[in-house]
């Protein structure tokens, strides 16, 4: 979603040692427009330092870097390839109070330990019952898996759509794979699960979509393949979408006709809305006040504006630009750039899903994260109570979880990784509990 130079440290020499930095640490590196996730594996061997820092925005990428100095509680990374560094304080709580610079730039990184073993079920995400499963839309071929349950069939069945930004079928976060999780939790009560890499992931094309119509239209072709597929043939299939596929199922409903649509931490209102709502929740939840939620909307307010008053594609220049104007350096300027110039972010940008979600007549759950910062419950359950004032809807809000729908109330995108869960079991069996209502309104 945002963009900076993912890292990565080598083995290097330390002047000293303290074996609390050992471990692996998570923290959220913010940006202004949006937020970049960013973790370190630091190991001491024999004296010696070595470690990775990862960029798990960009789909874990890194990037080698110079040296690692540990003295007494400081730690400090030096990444020269990417012209910067991170220095960072132990605290008495076990979490590293930090800062990056890069650029001549500095920006708060704090970072919490993670768990070493992060899910504690791996038989649950175990792929022996997966079935490798194609979709093509027009020239685009998309490759994913098909998660069955025990027996003959046939059953009802889900197409898992995906949030924003490119990801794999299992939705991978840190070591957590969510939607491997989600799949192989519903598979054992009873539903069939497909999932897919997201287009330019995987062994999916990479081509790029200009509009979130094109995804819409990559879920309704696979949502017409699992619907003739001989295990599901006449049950009820529909739609389980998360954050920004949440909207996008209704998107694709009009082309589909799915039976059903299930919303977890769904993004239902505009990309631009969303993206205000959540950086003021996001900047006061890490301590922020007033005038940080001011600093952060101006800047938001410059990307936006070159969005809307650029040609499609074409908002690039502007938006460096404008942030160079606005303070910001260069390369930061450039990486902003690179992101939301693009042709998918500008029509996005002011799409409002409330129509496509009054025109599906179909039966609707939602389930919020009462904790969740990117996506607010209360306001997006109040969105999608108004647009489908006289239509099957069910609303409900698990308190204390997160985007991801993990048990972790701070809400920070920091304890994605640091969560107990992939999913909660507590909202593993919300979700089943609301598939099964929906089918029963839908197909009994």
């Amino acid at each position: 979603m945002t963009s900076i130079s993912a890292l990565a440290v080598a083995a290097l020499l330390a002047t000293n040692t303290n074996p609390q930095f050992e471990g692996h640490w998570g923290g959220e590196l913010d940006l202004g427009p949006a937020q970049l996730r960013i973790e370190i594996i630091l190991e001491e061997t024999d004296g010696s330092w070595s470690g990775e820092l990862v960029s798990v925005d960009q789909g874990n990428a890194r990037v080698p870097a110079t040296r690692v100095t540990v003295e007494n509680d400081r730690v400090i990374v030096d990444l020269s390839a990417a012209g910067a560094r991170y220095e960072a304080e132990l605290l008495p709580g076990g979490t590293l109070d930090g800062e990056f610079h890069q650029a001549g730039q500095v920006f708060e990184l704090d970072m919490s330990a993670l768990a070493a073993d992060t899910d504690p079920e791996p038989a649950a995400t175990s792929d022996d019952r997966d079935q490798e499963f194609s979709v093509s839309n027009g020239d685009v071929t998309l490759a994913g898996a098909l998660r069955l349950p025990e027996g003959d069939g046939p059953f009802p069945a889900v197409v898992i759509i995906s949030g924003s930004g490119p990801q794999d079928r299992d939705m991978t976060v840190g070591e957590h794979r969510v939607f491997a999780t989600l799949a192989a939790h519903l598979a054992d009560a009873g539903f069939a699960i497909l999932r897919l890499d997201d287009r330019g992931v995987g062994g999916s094309d990479a081509v790029i979509p200009h509009h979130p119509q094109v995804i819409a239209d990559d879920m309704g072709a696979a949502l017409d393949a699992l619907r003739s597929h001989p295990s599901t043939q006449g049950q009820c299939v529909g739609y389980v979408g998360h954050s920004e596929g949440g909207s996008l199922a209704f998107l694709a409903a009009s082309r589909s006709q799915p039976d059903f649509i299930l919303s977890l931490a769904g993004m239902h209102a505009s990309m631009a809305e969303t993206l205000i709502e959540q950086g003021e929740a996001l900047v006061r939840a890490s301590g922020g006040g007033d005038a940080d939620v001011a600093a952060q909307r101006a800047v938001q307010d410059v990307v936006m504006t070159a969005m809307r008053d650029s040609p499609v594609g074409e908002a690039g220049p502007a938006i460096e630009a404008g942030l160079v104007e606005a303070g910001l350096p260069q390369q930061i300027a450039q990486q902003q750039a690179m992101i939301w110039g693009q042709a998918y972010a500008q029509n996005a940008l002011d799409l409002d899903p409330a129509s496509a979600m009054q025109a599906y007549e179909g039966p609707v759950s939602a389930i919020f994260g009462g904790s969740d910062l990117r996506v607010l419950a209360d306001n997006m359950s109040a969105r999608v109570s108004a647009a489908r004032t006289d239509q099957p809807t069910r609303l409900r809000t698990l308190a204390g979880h997160n985007h991801l729908l993990q048990q972790e109330s701070s809400g920070l995108p920091a304890g994605y990784t640091s969560a107990q869960h992939a999913i909660s079991p507590v909202a593993l069996e919300a979700i089943e509990e609301e598939l099964g209502a929906l089918i029963n309104q839908a197909c009994q």
